[in-house]
């Protein structure tokens, strides 16, 4: 008999207009915070501050400063990582992170960065990656290696060069850069070498000289496609 009337008493007390609307209200805004902590932001409607997750498609790398940028249809921001970059150009990713200034431009200090969709590479593109590809072939993405002449840089200042890494010099933290208007040009990074034999980059860095001959201290190198 007790437990007969504990039953009813508590389906009596849900079935109050006041405890439905409660239980409706509460499970109202769990729906809602779901959907809000899941759901990607429009990349021209981000905050100035806060956390936010965007989606959209990897347009550029740059791996001294280990930023990439993201695209959606709304428009475009960079992505900081506190790590080595490990997207590529053309890859569909989801980013989470919290929203931070960088010179009056939004920027995302990512803490979570997931790879939706690998980039498709073509079968040049992926022959690209061997140092048999870069050492035999005539043409890598394009670029005539034959016709190449030799290096035309400034003897000082900034210079943005484009072209395909050709050489790869771990020890010094080098590479070599084939152009079409300069030729060979010889890259030193500051950190690592994070590029690989094959990968269309731009460098943009300070003219140097390197026992007679000149090169670029790179300050930007920014991966186009690997």
């Amino acid at each position: 008999m007790k437990t007969l009337t504990l039953a009813i008493l508590s389906t009596t007390l849900l079935s109050t207009p006041a405890m439905a609307a409660s239980l409706q209200e509460a499970a109202e805004n769990t729906a809602h915070a779901v959907e809000g902590a899941i759901s990607a932001e429009a990349i021209s409607e981000l905050p100035e501050a806060g956390q936010v997750t965007i989606s959209g498609e990897v347009t550029s790398i740059d791996l001294i400063d280990n930023e990439f940028t993201v695209q959606d249809e709304s428009g475009e921001i960079d992505v900081e990582t506190s790590n080595k970059v490990n997207v590529n150009t053309g890859d569909k990713v989801t980013v989470t992170g919290t929203m931070k200034d960088d010179l009056g431009e939004k920027e995302i200090s990512g803490t979570q960065i997931t790879v939706i969709e690998h980039a498709k590479k073509t079968d040049e593109q992926a022959d690209a990656d061997t140092v048999e590809r870069a050492d035999s072939d005539d043409t890598i993405l394009g670029i005539d290696l034959d016709s190449q002449a030799k290096p035309q840089l400034p003897t000082s200042g900034t210079v943005t060069v484009s072209g395909v890494v050709s050489d790869l010099d771990e020890i010094d933290n080098e590479f070599t850069v084939k152009t079409s208007a300069q030729g060979d040009v010889d890259v030193e990074m500051s950190d690592e070498l994070t590029v690989n034999i094959g990968d269309k980059v731009t460098v943009t860095g300070q003219i140097q000289e390197d026992l007679g001959e000149r090169e670029i201290a790179a300050r930007s190198v920014q991966v186009h496609a690997r």
